[in-house]
């Protein structure tokens, strides 16, 4: 089986120890997450109901939150993107940052040490829909200072992590 790799912390529901199958499975799901149980046990060499029941024990256990289909976003008319950097009052940061979760056009939000303490990647369907953010996220109340950069070129925008 090898070595584990311990998933979960910081989530609320626990470590759990991941097994070569989990670490199999969960790969295989992030390649096709619409691929039947009956491929991925022929694949595992498994049975049908191990690879149902281990699918269902790491979705309970947070280790894979859902399966979803990726979107392109131009195809959705979302067709620019940017970074932005946040700098907040320190004693309002959280509430700041739980704001900015808020934001449809927000699909990512990282807080950071350093100069900033947050970047936040927006999607809009143009440069005024882009500023338009840019206004609100300004408007949060214990917001100091937002400098946004515009994306000129993606090279990579995947949600697969090497996990086997």
């Amino acid at each position: 089986m090898g070595k584990g790799l311990k998933a979960g912390a910081g989530s609320g529901k626990g470590e759990m120890e991941l097994d070569q199958l989990d670490r199999e499975l969960t790969s295989h799901l992030q390649e096709d997450g619409r691929r039947s149980f009956a491929d991925i046990a022929k694949v595992l060499g498994e049975s049908e109901s191990t690879v149902r029941f281990r699918l269902k024990r790491l979705l309970k256990r947070g280790v894979i939150r859902g399966v979803i289909a990726l979107v392109n976003p131009r195809a959705v008319g979302l067709n620019e993107s940017a970074a932005l950097f946040i700098k907040a009052n320190a004693t309002k940061l959280d509430g700041v940052l739980r704001e900015l979760c808020s934001f449809k056009e927000v699909p990512h939000i990282y807080q950071f040490t350093g100069d900033y303490d947050a970047i936040a990647i927006v999607m809009g369907r143009d440069v005024d829909h882009l500023n338009s953010v840019v206004r609100r996220v300004k408007s949060i109340p214990g917001v100091l200072d937002v400098t946004m950069m515009l994306t000129l070129k993606v090279l990579k925008s995947d949600v697969k992590y090497a996990i086997a």
